[in-house]
């Protein structure tokens, strides 16, 4: 069946018609395209294509002519555009990929307006215009393996910008002076435009496999050069005067493409269906509503945000254990990467941080942080921003966390790359705005200060003011005038904030029965509202009836490790009102609590505006209503009247008297089997947290005391049921039901119960070296990290050496937790300690640190403190190996550089994560390296071209480059660096040979960059034989 024509070639010959009356020249270039013999079988694939794409319902041996053909495909590829959604990962693309992509898609939905005004006049001029319309759904989320492909289409698309201009001003001017031989030229330029778009869209048509092996010949870069050479030879024909006008025009088009484009795309944002018609800002939230603009906004230099870019957010929250520390912040942004990672390779990164940490990492800030330094270097991450707000308020390794940021944006401005940008408000502390500033300007930063737009931010407060009196219930009871009265009253009030306007309107609508009158409404209340946000909170608690009620409530929120929800706190306020004497089981507590349904209003009636219910659980309207109750200077009534220490003491002991009435639950409903318990709505809390409060309390009362020795019982009784709840919430915690056999001395020391083991020790049958699954007491209290209770165990006479269990001995279960303070205590040599005992396996005590790593002062802990650590092939292994390589290898080298050698096990140890470290140690210490055939084909499988190039620098003369190790830098699951660098550096000793070729086609993870890279390097030594075929065919990445 014979390919349908499309049209003769003497339709549209150019000679036939005067310059002037060319308007589409586009339509001379496609036809010159198909008359030449080299072309015209590409353009029959080209037609036949579109004709089955796009025109299914026309047959075959029918086709419409030409002209008809181009508008009905041109129209259906605008119909799809505006009904489809592209979906493909721009993320998992290398980031040059992705930029040249990202102004692809720019260039496409701008030229969306010059198709569809050309389809009827011009159709092979929008038929030009529309390639990236049907490229973009044929590439898909390959668009990545096409690198070369996609940038030639950014210069034709720049080219293509360049000459519209040109024939919109050029031409229109000259009319009839329009030079024949620039009409000729530019329709040669068009044509070779339309050779390069039809040869990708083919291309993208076939198969993957025939695709990836028709790559291989494929010339994009030297396709695109040379339609860049025959637009500037047009330009030759030009008036110099009208090129530079040309190019001016073409670049502020540019700048006008990438702006209406990202105007488009936020007002789109804006109307999505799943965002409120208007967006309402809480009280003081001005912090976060600024860095919604920022991160939505331009750079100062005018960076528009990247399509494929990733918004992280965590806002710190002081009183809120999940909340207030960097790494929870650096876990949940982790999370946000991990879930926006379309490719799931992302968290492919963290496995073997996962795979080789202790039990409780994921609570360990430099692992995280290397964890994210990772993925945003990754191709897969884009452009990332991470939006921190609210740092003041966080209360945990703040220092450590800035001081990592400020180091990661030292390292990116080396580069000049900017993927990753920090946004982070705090409130103007000086000691937080020292921790942020750069002293030497080597950390690029931009700050605002609030308190410098006081007067911008005074007027916003007048208009809230202005907006609640009239549209608050407030408003609704006031007279035009008395609305006027009342806020010109308000406005007057010098330390105005959103705060304290929005508790002065609940102060007035808690007086309104006094307001009927305008004369009292200026007398009564206005006179008698509170001056400042203290005022009002002394004001709010003094309404309140039941003062021990709400002084209970109080500190029960205060203590509260994390909000407490509803449920939880009718138990704990129930529970706090019986004391001293508590209740004698379960179901006479439930009795006594309120009922379910009116607790929330209980709750606003005995503290009233002072703590917010929000999702069920409560709150402090602010941070500054918890400073309030525990300021230093008292005044009136409520103001420092609590401190943290009392409050713990309240809801501990809440804890523990709910624990013991478990018992009740055990007797009442199931007999002698724990089978089908279900705990009461406050269990989960009290067993997650009551060791917490017992820690923080200042004076242990002998109530709590008692209460808090019942809680153990016997292991087989409570502890089974309180204790897997608290492991649920620890990951630091002990597998397996440790508990069981194991005596109350060891569980509290485990839980650093100090007090309690005190206690314990006083009772006669209390023995300091029992065994159990966790150890000793002492080996339990060092794997937790209890410096105190450690230190009074061995002044009792512990035996620090004496292990066994999980951890084997003291020294090591500190070492495996990261405990630097235990550490420190155990190496003092008047305990006598084994630092070097090991287990043959995991290893001793410094080997275990060196492989977590994340806190160095440990590991100069050991190095410092103690010279007779042995320095083994096994120690330097285990630093190659850990979470920050390069740190531990460095400590090494300072304290001990004469015992470390890189032997053949090192080189290996260091594959997965420590390139870094290896390339520290050989240019510190190259001459102790080990070099056979094994350890050369490690270096080129294994590492990138930095390392193998510093061997070749350090030993010169000692690796010859085999068949063998040219196979292995092809199949490098590093990159292409390596065999790069052979090929630019050696390449008189390199020949491409089938074992190189196949070596490269099982490469799973950069086979296709490979294959590119010595098409442009050695394409006349590439042969594609079977077997080379075969073991692409196998290569299912």
């Amino acid at each position: 069946m014979a390919t349908p024509s499309v049209g003769s070639a003497s339709e549209n010959d150019s000679a036939s018609r005067k310059p002037q009356d060319m308007g589409d020249l586009w339509e001379l270039a496609y036809q010159r395209l198909k008359r030449s013999e080299q072309t015209k079988d590409l353009v029959e694939a080209y037609e036949a294509f579109l004709l089955q794409k796009y025109l299914l319902s026309t047959k075959p041996n029918d086709p419409p002519p030409t002209t008809e053909m181009v508008k009905a495909v041109v129209s259906q590829l605008t119909e799809k555009r505006d009904e489809n959604k592209w979906q493909f990962n721009l993320l998992g693309m290398k980031v040059v990929v992705r930029e040249h992509t990202e102004k692809l898609l720019r260039f496409v939905a701008w030229a969306d307006t010059i198709v569809k005004a050309a389809i009827s006049t011009q159709p092979y001029a929008a038929l030009a215009w529309s390639a990236g319309t049907m490229l973009i759904p044929l590439a898909q989320d390959e668009m990545g393996k096409h690198e070369k492909m996609i940038e030639g289409l950014t210069v034709i698309n720049d080219i293509q910008l360049y000459w519209k201009l040109g024939q919109e001003t050029y031409f229109q001017a000259s009319k009839d002076s329009t030079n024949q031989q620039l009409v000729d030229a530019l329709v040669e330029v068009y044509s070779n435009i339309f050779k390069y778009q039809i040869s990708a869209i083919l291309h993208l048509a076939k198969s993957q496999f025939k695709r990836a092996l028709a790559a291989l010949s494929l010339d994009w870069t030297g396709q695109a050069e040379a339609i860049r050479n025959l637009s500037t030879r047009c330009n030759s024909k030009m008036h110099l005067a009208q090129h530079r006008q040309n190019q001016d025009n073409a670049e502020a088009l540019q700048k006008q493409i990438d702006a209406s484009v990202d105007v488009l795309g936020r007002i789109l944002e804006s109307l999505r269906l799943d965002r409120t018609e208007t967006r309402k800002y809480e009280e003081d939230s001005a912090k976060s509503a600024l860095l919604q603009n920022l991160v939505s906004s331009p750079t100062d230099d005018g960076d528009r945000m990247p399509i494929a870019s990733t918004t992280c957010y965590f806002f710190f929250k002081h009183g809120l254990s999940d909340r207030n520390n960097a790494t929870s912040a650096m876990a949940a942004i982790l999370h946000q990467l991990f879930s926006h990672d379309p490719s799931g390779k992302l968290i492919n990164i963290a496995l073997p941080y996962y795979k080789i940490c202790d039990k409780g990492q994921s609570n360990d800030l430099g692992k995280l942080w290397q964890i994210f330094v990772e993925c945003v270097r990754s191709p897969e991450a884009g452009h990332v921003v991470c939006v921190l707000d609210a740092l003041d308020e966080c209360t945990q390794d703040r220092e450590e966390l800035v001081g990592k940021i400020k180091q990661f944006c030292r390292e990116q401005q080396a580069t000049d790359e900017r993927r990753v940008k920090f946004f982070i408000t705090c409130r103007p502390y000086d000691h937080i705005l020292d921790l942020l500033a750069s002293r030497s300007g080597d950390v690029p930063t931009t700050s605002f200060r609030v308190d410098e737009k006081s007067a911008d931010i005074r007027r916003d407060i007048d208009r809230f003011i202005d907006h609640q009196i009239r549209s608050s219930d407030v408003g609704k009871r006031l007279s035009s005038s008395d609305k006027d009265l009342v806020s010109q009253k308000l406005i007057s009030m010098e330390n105005r904030t959103y705060l304290w306007v929005k508790l002065i309107f609940d102060e007035i609508l808690a007086k309104r029965s006094f307001y009927s009158k305008s004369s009292k409404i200026d007398k009564s209340l206005i006179s008698g509202l509170p001056k400042s946000v203290g005022e009002a909170y002394e004001e709010i608690l003094s309404r309140n009836e039941d003062e021990e009620e709400t002084e209970l409530l109080l500190r029960i929120v205060l203590a509260a490790e994390r909000p407490l929800n509803l449920d939880e706190a009718n138990y704990a306020l129930t529970l706090a009102s019986a004391e001293p004497k508590g209740f004698a089981s379960h179901k006479k507590l439930v009795g006594d609590c309120w009922p379910s349904g009116s607790i929330q209003s209980i709750i606003e009636n005995i503290c009233g505006l002072f703590i917010s219910v929000y999702d069920s659980k409560l709150y402090f309207i602010h941070q500054t209503a918890e400073s309030f109750l525990v300021s230093r200077e008292p005044k009136g009534k409520w103001k420092g009247r609590f401190n943290k220490e009392s409050a713990h003491g309240t809801l501990g002991l809440c804890c523990v008297r709910y624990l013991n009435l478990m018992r009740s639950i055990h007797t009442e409903k199931i007999g002698d089997s724990n089978r089908g318990w279900k705990p009461g709505p406050f269990v989960d809390y009290c067993a997650a947290n009551w060791t917490s409060h017992f820690t923080s309390l200042g004076e242990l009362s002998a109530l709590m005391r008692e209460e808090s020795r019942k809680v153990w019982g016997t292991p087989d009784e409570l502890c089974q049921w309180w204790i897997p709840v608290w492991r649920s919430h620890n990951v630091s915690a002990a597998d397996g039901n440790f508990w069981r056999g194991t005596p109350d001395l060891t569980l509290v020391s485990y839980f650093g119960l100090l007090p309690l083991v005190h206690d314990i020790l006083g009772e006669a049958d209390a023995d300091l070296k029992h065994v159990s699954y966790i150890g000793t007491p002492l080996q339990a209290a060092a794997s937790q990290g209890h410096d105190n209770v450690v230190r009074f165990l061995l002044d009792k006479g512990a035996d620090a050496n004496l292990g066994g269990g999980e951890y084997l001995t003291p020294l090591i279960a500190a070492s495996v937790g990261g405990h630097e303070n235990v550490v420190r205590t155990l190496l003092m040599k008047k305990h006598g300690v084994n630092v070097n005992f090991t287990d043959g396996y995991w290893g001793n005590a410094l080997e275990r640190a060196l492989r977590r790593a994340a806190n160095m002062e440990l590991i100069d802990c050991f190095l410092r403190e103690r010279d007779d650590c042995d320095i083994t092939e096994n120690t330097v292994m285990a630093a190659v190996q850990g979470q920050q390589a390069a740190q531990a290898v460095k400590a090494l080298l300072e304290y001990r550089r004469e015992a470390i050698k890189i032997t053949e096990n090192v080189i290996s140890a260091a594959e997965d994560s420590g390139s870094e470290a290896l390339e520290l140690l050989l240019r510190e210490i190259p001459h102790t390296l080990e070099i056979n055939d094994r350890v050369a084909e490690s270096l080129f499988r294994s590492f990138d071209a930095n390392i193998v190039r510093l061997v070749f620098e350090q030993r010169p003369g000692e690796i010859e480059i085999t068949d063998k190790l040219l196979a292995a830098a092809a199949g490098n699951y590093a990159g292409i660096s390596t065999l790069e660098w052979l090929l630019d550096e050696h390449g008189e000793k390199v020949t491409v040979t089938k074992r190189i070729l196949i070596s490269a086609a099982e490469n799973i993870f950069h086979g296709f960059d490979v294959f590119a890279m010595l098409l442009e390097k050695r394409p006349d030594e590439i042969k594609m034989t079977a077997s080379v075929i075969r073991a692409a065919q196998g290569n299912d990445y």
